[in-house]
């Protein structure tokens, strides 16, 4: 199985380099916010996993407490992509508040079953709301599960 996810997260790699290597606007909104917020971070990390294959998540950040790898997703493609990157992560030992994914909009756009899967194996923020990702970076505050809550 993990060989397999590696196989489409390299496929996911070629497809990304085919395309030049092209930010998203989720991307690059990231990273405008990374250097305002003074966190110096680097761009497409190379993360090797324990069987010797690499995945490439879209950012390594230098959070005060701790390291950091975010995924940004801005479709349900992408978010299953980063649900996976993030399962392979846990198996690097990447501790579940190194593990973040961003995604675009806000939670009412995005399936509460979806949510669930990737907020068991990451932490998960919004575009919307970029000061609860700061207040995750740089004090370790986690983001609350604003989906499962009975109003939401």
């Amino acid at each position: 199985m993990a060989d397999i996810a590696g196989a489409v997260l390299s496929t996911d790699s070629l497809k990304w380099l085919a395309q030049g290597g092209r930010e998203s606007p989720l991307e690059r909104s990231l990273y405008a916010f990374l250097s305002s917020a003074h966190l110096e971070y680097q761009k497409r990390p190379s993360v090797r996993l324990p069987r010797g294959g690499e995945v490439r998540p879209t950012a390594r950040v230098n959070a005060p407490q701790r390291e950091v790898l975010v995924q940004a997703a801005s479709s349900k493609q992408a978010a299953e992509h980063a649900l996976v990157l993030v399962q392979q992560l846990a198996r690097a030992r990447y501790s579940p508040d190194q593990r973040f994914v961003l995604l675009s909009g806000n939670f009412d756009a995005w399936s509460p079953d979806q949510l669930d899967l990737l907020a068991d194996n990451a932490s998960v923020g919004f575009a919307s709301d970029m000061r609860m990702v700061d207040r995750f970076l740089k004090e370790g505050k986690e983001p609350p599960r604003f989906w499962a809550q009975p109003n939401a």
